[in-house]
């Protein structure tokens, strides 16, 4: 039981070459992502002289994020 409960918690660090690499990116593109994020949402929420989202017609908020 004791081995059970520590390998929920204590997970084995690989040193392979390509495990780190893996993780590299995966959190490079995990950032990425989220800096993609906030510059979307600042231009579209945080910048009301630039741009303002009209409301009605049908737009929701959703549909502005994605909106080009």
């Amino acid at each position: 039981m004791k081995t059970q409960w520590n390998t929920l918690f204590h997970k084995e660090e690989s040193n392979l070459p390509s495990h780190r690499f893996a993780h590299v990116m995966s959190t490079g593109a995990s950032l990425f992502d989220g800096l993609i994020l906030v510059w979307k949402l600042y231009n579209r929420l945080g910048n009301k002289q630039h741009k303002t989202i009209k409301k009605g017609k049908g737009r929701s908020i959703l549909s502005a994020l994605f909106s080009s």
